[in-house]
């Protein structure tokens, strides 16, 4: 490990006193180099400048406990890689996180969705129950056996026209009744 220099030793000094023109003087020096190598880790140079910044601010706001004993430049890049790996497992734990809220509130969606599906198709087979007996054939053999118009015609000795009205009936009236 190389050890300070003397003008390394002021500098550490200076700052640790308050001096503030130091701590610029070693921010403007390392910041853009800290922010490439720090861009390595976290991906984006946003998130990278964010870390630089958040290391400078803690040791401008802890300067009285600012002790280095190897290189300036070794202390600094040491910090931000840290800071740059605990921002990391930071976002991982909440992209864990909020993958887990996404999966359980989608499968709460679904499930009731499938509840209110549920609820409604009973309903609308309340209401089916209602109507005069040739609509709520139609009706059933259209939406519960799946026959086509002209096998219903067929069925129930009825035009196909006479299908398409009482179907467009059928579903008037439970427009209607669920409207009520």
């Amino acid at each position: 490990m190389s050890e300070l220099s003397p003008e390394e030793k002021n500098l550490v000094n200076s700052i640790r006193d308050g001096n503030q023109e130091a701590f610029e003087e070693m921010f403007f020096e390392y910041y853009a180099p800290l922010c490439r190598f720090s861009k390595g880790y976290v991906g984006t140079v946003e998130s990278a400048r964010d870390v630089v910044q958040d290391v400078f601010i803690k040791i401008w706001s802890k300067r009285e406990h600012f002790h280095i004993h190897t290189s300036v430049k070794a202390y600094l890049f040491q910090a931000v890689r840290n800071h740059s790996l605990n921002e990391l497992e930071k976002r991982n734990r909440y992209q864990a996180f909020e993958e887990e809220y996404f999966r359980e509130t989608d499968a709460i969606m679904i499930s009731d969705a499938d509840e209110n599906s549920k609820k409604l198709t009973k309903i609308i087979w309340c209401i089916v129950e209602e109507m005069p007996e040739k609509r709520k054939a139609v009706f059933t053999l259209y939406r519960e056996h799946g026959l086509s118009y002209k096998e219903i015609a067929s069925i129930l000795g009825i035009t196909r026209k006479t299908v398409e009205n009482q179907m467009g009936r059928a579903l008037n009236f439970i427009r209607e009744r669920l409207e009520e």
